[in-house]
């Protein structure tokens, strides 16, 4: 299952939907990895 990215972007300076753009896409490309499908404990036979 997934989760919607929802990321906060501000600022006083630039334009506002860019701004928002440009935020989720650095929250996309630099903070979301692939979830584990196992476990650690399952390779080590626990």
């Amino acid at each position: 299952e997934t989760a919607p990215l929802i990321a906060e972007t501000e600022s006083n300076y630039r334009d506002p939907d860019a701004t928002a753009i440009e935020g989720i896409q650095y929250v996309r490309d630099q903070l979301c990895f692939p979830v584990a499908e196992g476990s650690f404990e399952d390779e080590m036979g626990a």
